[in-house]
């Protein structure tokens, strides 16, 4: 049984019929576009505040960047604090120590003058740099992508809404039984009782 197109309240006239006499509000139809309307913003919220919470400037990767980041920092700082206590146990041996400053003049080529040098040729005495640290690079800032989850999250709204459209309107997607033509249950039991019973 086909029924005609829907007037301006939603509703085909004999559709409204049948619901009123089965003691139905004829809102459902109505009630089914709101909920065409409402799931597809949720399923549009849904997905903005995913791509949010996992891509965002805050979000989780982002949030991960920033530990690693902080763990390179922390062993960048244990490294320089170990080279400040070994310069500043080097200086402390300076200022106390005679021998110390004795050995670090000879080895810069200073000696007193009854010393002489003696050459031994391939040998070189090892040279002590001291190393400044490893630099940590900052991370370049985090560019917000709102924009961009917003049109996604818009794009995806407005897919679903259409898909709900053809569906309710009776367009059937590829392996879905022809029963199935986007109806509820409630309206599929109230189309069955109408088909049994004599208008």
């Amino acid at each position: 049984m086909d029924f005609p197109l829907v007037n301006a309240t939603g509703l085909s006239p004999v559709f409204t019929a049948i619901l009123l006499k089965h003691g139905c509000e004829p809102t459902v139809l109505v009630s089914m576009k709101g909920f065409r309307i409402l799931f597809s913003v949720t399923i549009g919220l849904v997905t903005y505040l995913l791509l949010s919470i996992f891509l965002g400037h805050t979000g989780i990767l982002q949030y991960q960047k920033l530990v690693h980041y902080e763990k390179q920092l922390t062993v960048n700082i244990g490294d320089l604090d170990k080279i400040n206590s070994r310069l500043q146990d080097r200086i402390q041996s300076l200022q106390s120590d005679p021998q110390a400053v004795t050995v670090l003049a000879r080895n810069l080529g200073y000696f007193t003058p009854n010393e002489g040098m003696i050459w031994i040729s391939g040998y070189n005495p090892e040279v002590q740099v001291t190393s400044p640290g490893k630099i940590v690079y900052r991370q370049s800032k985090a560019v917000s992508r709102k924009s961009i989850f917003r049109v996604i999250a818009f794009s995806i709204s407005i897919l679903t809404y259409i898909v709900l459209l053809l569906e309710s309107a009776g367009f059937q997607f590829a392996g879905q039984h022809p029963f199935r033509r986007g109806r509820s249950g409630l309206i599929r039991r109230i189309l069955r009782r109408s088909e049994r019973m004599p208008i």
